[in-house]
């Protein structure tokens, strides 16, 4: 039997040792992606490894977090209570809690107040990076919450999006809510010193934002993505040896002298003279120029993120073309991912009246979320 290259690792091993690969986070769209964000070329170690480590990481980070949070407002309705996943601020200093336990700082749909307080030893294993680790879950601690929207629908998204995120917490309100009539609808049940706290909204802290976390996820993309347009010439470059350090490294600080061109939430590489933006949406462009490969992420906030990978390779994949840049939109709350498309299309659908019809549901979604009740 012939054994195959891993496109992550460069092993050759038994196929029976490789299984399907989402090269794009199945988190970051949906189960069924176009073909070219797919491989089965890559091995199950490799495969569990950047599941934990790699797309884990960046998506528990507070970057990734803030990034799905925002995309995840497009799935919301006012007929429909769903939860969104919080976004992570920090660790707090200074939050009234026992010294052995440790707090941290989250906001809510509505930008409320949320803590998360839990044994200090607990968050011993998070290796320093916000979010958590991917194999931890968030235990039997407690969470105090301030409701900053008396609005019903801010106020059910939120108890849904806490109850999503810390199933088995238990859970203690900061805010007595009444009725227009002056009726008691919601009482607080916090112990007073957190409640003054919250009130003060004096917090001391510590905001990790560890753009090195982005690295490892461009460098899988460029793998993966680069393995599927080049094959094995690509992998057999050294370009390819120095992408895979970047993937495997423990520490990436050591990797930022290496020669890849990877930019980390900053401006993409020169060579695309304009790049699509579907708001709330994530965009991945790949854009083969005579000399080389820019893969470019731009992230629901707008923020950019890219990787360049030589060009130097006969292109297998028939639906791209030297020179001319294609594009893929991912839509998590709508389970949505959709492409080739053309960018140059993309970017004319955002100033012409009619939007192309592969994004007419995330214009919808949007329509809806802008027309829910204010905060």
């Amino acid at each position: 039997m012939q054994e195959k290259e891993c496109f992550y690792c460069g092993e050759h091993k038994s196929p029976d040792e490789f299984n399907l690969e989402h090269i794009w986070p199945k988190r970051l769209g949906q189960p069924k992606p176009p073909k070219i964000l797919l491989t089965n070329n890559v091995c199950k170690a490799c495969n569990l490894y950047c599941g934990l480590n790699v797309d884990g990481m960046f998506l528990k980070s507070m970057i990734g977090q803030t990034e799905i949070s925002q995309n995840a407002r497009l799935g919301l309705n006012e007929n429909s209570i769903k939860p969104i996943p919080l976004i992570i601020l920090g660790f707090v200093e200074n939050f009234p809690c026992a010294d052995n336990e440790r707090a941290v700082f989250f906001l809510g749909p509505a930008g409320d107040q949320i803590y998360y307080v839990d044994d200090a030893s607990f968050f011993e294993n998070w290796f320093g990076y916000m979010g958590g680790d991917p194999r931890s879950q968030y235990r039997n601690g407690r969470v105090y919450f301030g409701i900053r929207s008396a609005e019903p629908f801010w106020v059910q998204t939120l108890f849904s999006s806490i109850k999503k995120q810390f199933p088995k917490s238990t859970r203690l309100c900061a805010t007595t809510i009444e009725n227009e009539d002056g009726s008691l609808l919601f009482e607080a049940n916090c112990p007073k010193d957190i409640v003054a706290f919250m009130r003060t909204a004096n917090v001391t802290g510590q905001a990790e934002v560890n753009l090195h976390f982005l690295r490892p996820f461009m460098a899988k993309l460029a793998l993966g993505i680069g393995g599927n347009l080049y094959g094995s010439p690509f992998l057999k470059s050294k370009e390819t040896t120095l992408l895979r350090n970047i993937l495997k490294a423990k520490n990436q600080a050591y990797t930022l002298d290496l020669p890849v061109q990877i930019a980390s939430y900053g401006k993409p590489e020169s060579g695309v003279e304009a790049l699509p933006y579907v708001p709330d949406c994530w965009t991945l462009t790949i854009s083969p120029l005579q000399d080389k490969t820019i893969l470019t992420v731009q992230h629901p906030s707008g923020a950019m993120s890219s990787v360049s990978i030589s060009g130097e390779y006969q292109l297998l994949a028939e639906d791209l073309t030297v020179g001319q840049s294609t594009s893929f939109v991912a839509c998590p709350a709508l389970s949505l991912v959709v492409g080739p498309l053309d960018t140059v299309d993309i970017i004319e659908s955002r100033f012409s009246e009619t939007s192309l019809i592969v994004l007419s549901a995330i214009e919808k979604a949007r329509s809806q979320s802008q027309s829910l009740p204010p905060f």
